[in-house]
């Protein structure tokens, strides 16, 4: 559980960072107003969230959410991110659990955007998908590939990267098994590096 706080916690201040970067920049101060008043509550929501799971840790317990509703308040936290998105139709009775899913595509979705910050202009895709009976969440960019030696024990234990891809996704691996979902590095290959999550 403290790992996995402490991962929540730096997801958050990368949040922040990027809304005080963007509050920094020159242009219309109303942008900037409604920008804070659209992320602000949601930041505010999921910090109470962490710190309700630091007080009451759980064990692989999680509760589940509509996979649309999930996907507009994920995509609606990142709006401002240049991020392309793509939905799947689902229908409202579609579950998934929603811990998991915010743990991992934060975790994704922000070493994508730490990638970019080194490789100017890739783009990053982020999909949630229906396969077969499955939701499968996949995050892709399209820079350079994983190094091999990384790549191959990237679930296994923490690696170290200059993309941040070390310890939250070993503990992202572990919290998905105890859900009974797994991640996986479904492409690896320049101008195609995907990951994705989907039920085991």
């Amino acid at each position: 559980t403290g790992a996995r706080v402490t991962h929540d916690v730096k997801n958050l201040l990368q949040s922040l960072q990027v809304l005080c970067y963007a509050a920094a920049q020159p242009g219309e101060p109303a942008a900037v107003a409604q920008l804070l008043g659209r992320q602000l509550p949601l930041i505010t929501e999921r910090l109470k969230a962490t710190l309700e799971k630091l007080q009451r840790p759980q064990t692989g317990a999680d509760d589940w959410v509509a996979a649309q509703a999930w996907w507009e308040g994920f995509r609606q936290r990142h709006a401002e991110g240049g991020v392309s998105w793509a939905l799947d139709n689902f229908p409202a009775t579609v579950l998934v659990p929603r811990e998991l899913f915010d743990s991992v595509a934060e975790n994704l979705l922000q070493n994508a955007l730490a990638k970019r910050q080194r490789e100017p202009g890739i783009a990053i895709e982020v999909a949630l998908l229906a396969r077969a009976s499955q939701v499968a969440l996949r995050v892709e960019d399209g820079g350079a590939a994983i190094a091999e030696p990384v790549a191959s024990r990237l679930f296994a234990e923490p690696v170290g990267s200059e993309d941040g891809l070390g310890i939250g996704l070993y503990h992202a691996a572990r919290q998905a098994e105890s859900l009974g979902y797994g991640i996986a590095l479904e492409s690896n290959i320049p101008g195609r590096v995907a990951f994705s999550l989907t039920s085991c």
